[in-house]
């Protein structure tokens, strides 16, 4: 008699842990700045911004622009072959700089301008659902005519926080 109590115990245990577990193994977001690639005869950064997997050629990755001149960060469209504003560096204080971006898995966010160092990134579509990678910010760490240096603040679908930093160059002045 104790042991089916026991056995069923067990059992109810085990099918309430099953059940109530998200049995997808957890893998962090990657963030990384990989080698740089020619686009249109010009050379330009290329990012990997992805979760993890051991096969890099099956991670999503970005390229970016970084102009010291126009004090710009581009991002490349594959769908129009042609860059999209994605950072502007002088623009004003709590100011739109870009809309509706997609970078790697954070989708529909727009960046606005808190101060010279930081762009907050809200929903495009007013909020965010649960379970949504999201970027909360990009502060700028360094900002030279040969180099910018963003740190991006983001959080993946379980809430975890994480950040990573970015090497850009500005391939007209980097030889």
């Amino acid at each position: 008699m104790k042991k089916n109590k026991l056995l069923f115990f067990l059992v109810l245990i085990c099918a309430n842990f099953v059940r109530g577990q998200d049995l997808k193994l957890f893998s962090p977001i990657l963030i990384s700045d990989i080698k740089s690639i020619i686009i249109n005869g010009e050379m330009n950064n290329q990012a990997v911004v992805d979760y993890f997997n051991p096969d890099l050629n099956e991670m999503r990755k970005e390229v970016l622009q970084y102009s010291s001149d126009s004090n710009a960060l581009k991002l490349y469209d594959t769908e129009s072959n042609s860059y999209k504003p994605f950072l502007f560096l002088n623009k004003k204080n709590k100011e739109i700089v870009s809309t509706k971006n997609n970078f790697g898995v954070f989708r529909s966010f727009n960046l606005i301008k808190k101060n010279d160092r930081l762009f907050e990134a809200v929903s495009a579509t007013g909020s965010y659902p649960s379970h949504f990678e999201r970027i909360k910010s990009i502060e700028i760490l360094e900002k030279s005519q040969k180099f910018l240096i963003i740190k991006i603040n983001y959080s993946d679908i379980y809430g975890y926080k994480g950040y990573s930093v970015l090497v850009l160059q500005d391939y007209k002045y980097a030889k």
